[in-house]
């Protein structure tokens, strides 16, 4: 069953890719004839989105499975999911609500500027975590020698 499902996956992006490209080389001898080009080009661009999509749907569809198949590996994911968004929600109440100078002259929402503080946030403890547990590595292989 995998090998089918790599095959197919592996056969539908080959045929997609070569579309895209077959369009793009289009466009680029062809552009003199600006409208019939751009409709080409557009759907180089409808084609490479549609690969994106298919390629996160992918991804989340094999994951979910390979997760639900192994009652370790599910148990292990929902720690860890709860780990990430009790990180996201610290970085969410510690990001500031106030905007900044440049934020006022850059017009920016109090929305957009907490959810862009919170993505900053979220990296600064994903960082630090990433640390202490490179740190605590060491140490516990240190101890255990």
């Amino acid at each position: 069953m995998e090998k089918l499902i790599k095959k197919s996956v592996t056969i539908g992006v080959f045929v997609l890719a070569a579309i895209a490209a077959c369009a793009s080389l289009y466009f680029v001898l062809f552009k003199d004839a600006a409208i019939e080009s751009m409709g080409i080009l557009n759907i180089t661009f409808y084609i490479t989105y549609l690969m994106i999509i298919l390629s996160i749907a992918a991804i989340f569809f094999f994951a979910i499975f390979q997760i639900l198949s192994d009652k370790k590996q599910m148990i292990r994911t929902l720690i860890l999911l709860a780990i990430a968004t009790t990180i996201v929600l610290i970085a969410y109440f510690i990001a500031p609500t106030e905007l900044s100078d440049v934020a006022l002259r850059l017009e920016v929402n109090e929305s957009a500027f907490k959810w862009m503080g919170t993505a900053l946030n979220v990296t600064y403890i994903t960082f630090l975590g990433v640390i202490l547990a490179f740190l605590g590595t060491i140490v516990y292989v240190n101890i255990k020698k």
